[in-house]
């Protein structure tokens, strides 16, 4: 068999086309390590404080690759705001706490676009509300030619706490039913009045002989302006307090 004889020149272009050949597949197994998607992150509450920061925190694993973590959450109480937090180098964000369902989700972000995560599926995580204090209802007193006003020296408001301040709820809601039997919630209109509108007096009209009247009062997390129920101007009480309050009967012998 004849011996086939390469040339040096010929020689040099089969090892430069060696060298090209391998430094293709390093770099394409190089290209792929580095632009691979990297691992869905799971998050999870991992810490839960109430007095005196009321605050949630959100942790999870750090994924191999990753270089930074984007979270979104929301909550429950406002289900068109979705919040979203970036450049989250360690793995846990802590965010302010709000009753009911607060939902999340996380990816994790190396390098490149390429080697981004996908989003996990959103985890939801129930905050329990807080319950007021029960009201301790009060007195009425005789106005002699107007009617009856709650004694103020017998009202004493709810309180709340909140980030070590302790807050009076302004805002009652009271209606009257003639009758001492109690009556469906249902069958209320409640009037929603001030703390200072009870202490300039509100007088109540019962008719002289009429029998009992049961008054139905309970503290309301908003405020009434011009006939709008605002929920912003008590801080932390709406968002952190159950809304669904029970009604204190007090009663009244016209």
């Amino acid at each position: 068999m004849a011996k086939i004889r390469l040339s040096k020149k010929a020689i040099a272009i089969i090892v430069v086309v060696a060298v090209i050949v391998i430094a293709a597949g390093c770099f394409g197994a190089t290209y792929g390590i580095l632009h691979r998607k990297l691992k869905t992150p799971q998050a999870k509450v991992i810490n839960v404080v109430a007095e005196p920061s009321y605050t949630i925190e959100i942790g999870w694993e750090r994924v191999s690759g990753a270089k930074l973590y984007t979270v979104e959450y929301k909550y429950e109480l406002y289900p068109d705001t979705v919040h979203t937090a970036t450049d989250i180098a360690g793995t846990s964000l802590t965010i302010k706490m709000v009753k009911g369902n607060l939902q999340f989700r996380i990816k994790a972000i190396g390098d490149y676009v390429s080697n981004t995560s996908d989003f996990s599926e959103w985890v939801t995580y129930y905050v329990e509300p807080l319950t007021l204090d029960a009201f301790r209802g009060f007195q009425f007193k005789l106005i002699a030619g107007q009617g009856y006003q709650i004694d103020m020296d017998t009202f004493y408001p709810v309180t709340y706490t909140y980030k070590g301040n302790t807050y009076a709820v302004n805002y009652y809601e009271i209606d009257a039913l003639n009758g001492d039997e109690f009556r469906g919630e249902d069958e209320l209109q409640p009037q929603a009045v001030s703390l200072s509108q009870l202490e300039n007096g509100i007088t109540f009209k019962l008719p002289n002989g009429s029998g009992v009247w049961s008054f139905y009062v309970r503290p309301v997390l908003y405020v009434e302006i011009n006939g709008v129920k605002d929920y912003t101007q008590a801080e932390g009480l709406y968002e952190l307090y159950d809304e669904n309050i029970s009604y204190t009967v007090v009663q009244q012998i016209a």
